[in-house]
């Protein structure tokens, strides 16, 4: 596991590659809020 938030995780996966998934966390529907843009800013710095 290279991130673990709670709307977004990123997974490496074969041949240097990352999965990122969104997925809000006990949400209905998934939303690009600002926790949600602060997780895949720390995400991609990861």
């Amino acid at each position: 596991m290279i991130y673990q938030g709670k709307g977004i995780t990123v997974k490496e996966r074969d041949n240097g590659l990352a999965e990122l998934v969104f997925d809000l966390q006990d949400e209905s529907v998934n939303k690009f809020d600002q926790a949600t843009l602060n997780e895949l800013n720390e995400a991609t710095e990861a």
